[in-house]
């Protein structure tokens, strides 16, 4: 294979060690030209992964995208000051490498980073060099057979190859090593231990961890560098890191969008149709397989997707499906009803409260139960109370502005939490919320401001509501308007079942570690039944601001008839504005 430059060029020098020197120093720049990392095409979804300066980036993808190369790309970029963003340290770094076990480390992290064959290589027919085998060109594949593997990411002359240390040599699972520029790379498995008294620039985890506890920690050795993460995974659930961060991401990404300056967590996110150096039929026959064994096998290991269905409480819960303000078809008739009424419900409807109290989040959903008999069975989630820090009074001060002038059929309640700690008064919280609700004038139609106990019957709670969230003849007996109930959306696509120690998935809901205030009150509604009873023909209650207002004019009328002489006993709220007759 020719090189780059023509040894020619330097016969003009007489002496035989300057051509030597010559010699030397061409073969040394066509080496460090044909190195890896200057021959590297990344796609789209990769080069977005190298660009990212959030301190955590996920590349979730599914099995042949190019995840694990990206990142260990990322990984000698660094480590040799090659880095085209300018993130990293050129000298005195540190590489933390975490893989699942000590196999991991030796069969994946050393092959890549030290170790020809990361990627395919192939002769360029007009520039005479090497660069990426790209199988998307008809006349690359015929030249298959000239392939040749790239060489190691990390060029063998940045190591210090007297500085090796090995967990198991044979099996190229290695501990440390040190680059000539200062950098070190140490390689752990997350079968041990957490590490610990380090700091760090970069720490690359490729694909799962056994424990949580190597993610947390982690993160903590980043701190005094200013470092960086970046996690290269298949989607696994194995445990709640991974699912963690990407909820994490996905909450910064509603809030500052494609903005990614701003972002802190970043997920890049990439199907096996994204990677353009795989042969076509590969990918067909691949998809194929893994359709054939399932749609949670497809869609994680084609697609990226984390699939946890199997550990969702609700998975059926479809924010599209459920939607109470859906906008595709087929519509509900009371979805269609809800949409020309921009949301809000006929005051024809039904409606109830169901509350969970507490200090640390207060939440309370409202419910619009339509005419059975014109819509048939269905309940609506219209809006939501959702308080953090929240006491009685906060409350009491939110339902008195989410239900003035309407009808509310009955407010049920948390009470099992309601009677947990008596106040220095003696009196229980639910009494207290009570009153708070009296002073307000906020009153149902069974209890007034008083409460109805919600069910304690967990178990009982959970197997109502899915069965609300059913689809039958269509559609689901449930509705929920997305944007308005944005804390229980949340709440519902996270809420995981627990395990065991082992990892068997019981069928019980993770309640202490997970956020379930506005998903508890959908239980109780659920169980409850919600039956629709006709609400009361009543004049809207009015506001204070009204009531003081139409008392200022009372007193102004009262003294006008004073002043004309005139015994006042009464006078129609209608005749104020007209003054009195003579």
């Amino acid at each position: 294979m020719t090189n780059s430059l023509s040894f020619d060029h330097f016969s003009e020098y007489g002496s035989t060690r300057q051509e030597k020197e010559a010699r030397a120093i061409a073969a040394e720049l066509a080496r460090r030209d044909q190195e890896s990392l200057k021959l590297y095409e990344p796609h789209k979804i990769q080069k977005l992964f190298h660009q990212q300066r959030a301190c955590e980036v996920l590349f979730q993808a599914g099995n042949r995208v190019g995840k694990s190369l990206a990142g260990f790309v990322e990984d000698a970029r660094a480590v040799t000051g090659q880095d085209p963003y300018k993130k990293y340290p050129d000298e005195n770094g540190v590489l933390v490498l975490v893989g699942m076990d000590q196999a991991h480390i030796g069969r994946t992290m050393h092959k890549y980073l030290f170790r020809p064959g990361s990627f395919w290589l192939i002769e360029d027919k007009r520039s005479k060099k090497l660069r990426s085998y790209r199988p998307w060109n008809k006349a690359d594949v015929k030249r298959k057979h000239e392939r040749v593997m790239a060489p190691p990411l990390i060029p063998e002359r940045f190591v210090n190859q007297k500085s090796w240390s090995w967990y198991d040599k044979r099996s190229y699972a290695f501990k440390s090593v040190e680059l000539v520029n200062g950098w070190t790379i140490y390689a752990y498995s997350s079968t041990a231990k957490p590490a610990q008294g380090f700091q760090a620039d970069l720490i690359h985890i490729d694909e799962d961890l056994e424990t949580y506890d190597w993610y947390a920690e982690m993160v903590a050795r980043l701190t005094d560098r200013d470092g960086y993460l970046r996690w290269t995974a298949l989607p696994h659930a194995k445990n709640e890191a991974l699912t963690n961060l990407t909820e994490r991401a996905e909450d910064e990404e509603e809030e500052h969008g494609t903005d990614y300056k701003k972002r802190d967590v970043v997920v890049c996110r990439a199907t096996i149709f994204d990677n353009p150096h795989l042969p076509k039929k590969a990918v067909e026959r691949n998809v194929a397989i893994w359709r054939n064994e399932g749609e949670d096998v497809y869609r994680q290991r084609a697609l990226g997707e984390l699939t946890t269905d199997s550990v969702l409480m609700y998975p059926s819960f479809s924010k599209q499906l459920h939607n109470g303000l859906r906008d595709d078809p087929p519509l509900h008739p009371a979805v269609a009803e809800l949409r020309a009424r921009g949301g809000t419900p006929p005051k024809s409807w039904c409606r109830y409260v169901t509350i969970d109290p507490g200090h640390q989040i207060c939440a309370a959903l409202l419910w619009a139960v339509p005419p059975p008999e014109e819509y048939g069975v269905c309940k609506f989630v219209y809006d939501e109370i959702y308080i953090p820090q929240s006491d009685a009074a906060k409350f009491a001060n939110a339902m008195a502005a989410k239900t003035d002038g309407y009808s509310f059929q009955e407010f049920i309640f948390d009470m099992h939490g309601g009677r947990l700690t008596s106040t220095a008064g003696g009196k229980q919280p639910y009494q207290i919320y009570s009153e708070e609700l009296e002073r307000r004038d906020v009153r149902c139609e069974l209890t007034q401001s008083n409460f109805t106990a919600g069910s304690p019957d967990i178990p009982g709670r959970v197997q109502v509501l899915r069965e609300l969230m059913r689809i039958e003849k269509r559609f689901p007996a449930l509705f929920v308007l997305i944007d308005r109930c944005p804390n229980l959306v949340r709440e519902l696509v996270r809420f995981k079942k627990k395990k065991t120690a082992r990892g068997v998935v019981l069928d019980e809901g993770e309640r202490k570690r997970t956020a379930t205030h506005a998903v508890e009150c959908l239980e109780y509604g659920a169980h409850h039944g919600l039956v629709y009873v006709k609400p009361p023909q009543r004049l809207k209650r009015s506001s204070l601001a009204s009531q003081l207002i139409k008392e200022k004019k009372h007193r102004k009328a009262k003294r006008r008839a004073k002043n004309a002489g005139r015994q006042y006993d009464h006078i129609p709220l209608g005749a104020i504005g007209d003054g009195v007759q003579q």
